[in-house]
């Protein structure tokens, strides 16, 4: 169960991460 928490959590994380690249890129 912890490691679907830590999964999703990463996931995320990495969507965040990539939403905020795209948004420097177009910027």
């Amino acid at each position: 169960m912890e490691d679907d928490v830590a999964a999703s959590s990463a996931s995320q994380h990495a969507l965040k991460q990539g939403t905020a690249i795209a948004y420097l890129r177009q910027g």
